[in-house]
């Protein structure tokens, strides 16, 4: 395996234990959007909506602030 692949799979099976004891890295309300996240950070900025950069993905609302 490369490292790249390790970090990976460990980051993943944190995950899968933290939604098992019921921990919520993004609320119920967010939604998911993946890829073009500059773009998608300056749209929530400019509309006064939270949002949450993870890895490669922005998970965000569309209600305002």
């Amino acid at each position: 395996y490369h490292d790249w692949q390790i970090e990976a799979m460990t980051n993943c099976i944190k995950a899968a234990k933290d939604a098992l004891c019921g921990y919520k890295a993004i609320p119920d309300n967010f939604l998911y959007f993946n890829g073009y996240i500059e773009k998608s950070k300056k749209a929530c900025q400019d509309r006064g909506s939270a949002f949450v950069i993870m890895d490669r993905h922005i998970y965000f609302t569309i209600e305002t602030e």
